[in-house]
């Protein structure tokens, strides 16, 4: 298995590593659009991404069942959004560790999974 297999996967998490550790003042002045929890679909969104690139860079790599990655890409996935969480609550200034965002990480991933899975189900059916 080589890095480079991985590419779209290392440059999401540079991206989700990155913007999960800006300080939380860098974001008040950006204000795309305003409803309540907007920060929620932004995690959510991400990890989304995440999952399914994720996903399909294991299956293209190994001989694991489309059914089976989410046992390797899941876990990982969220693992990381809880890392990332604590590391908020805990070193980054104005950021605090949210269990909603979390929650949302984890929802995010798994829809990314599930967008996977239906996508790739069907292109193995009919070919």
């Amino acid at each position: 298995m080589k890095i480079k297999n991985f590419n779209k996967t290392i440059i999401l998490t540079f991206i989700v590593i990155i913007l999960s550790t800006v300080p939380g003042s860098s974001f008040n002045s950006v204000n795309w659009y305003d409803f309540p929890n907007k920060d929620k679909l932004g995690h959510f969104l991400m990890y989304l991404v995440l999952a399914y690139y994720f996903s399909i860079e294991l299956l293209n790599i190994s001989e694991i069942k489309v059914k089976n990655i989410k046992f390797i890409a899941l876990p990982i996935i969220i693992t990381l959004g809880g890392i990332l969480e604590i590391v908020q609550g805990t070193l980054i200034p104005f950021r605090s560790c949210d269990f909603f965002d979390f929650l949302s990480n984890t929802a995010g991933a798994s829809f990314g999974f599930v967008i996977f899975a239906f996508r790739n189900l069907k292109y193995r059916q009919t070919s």
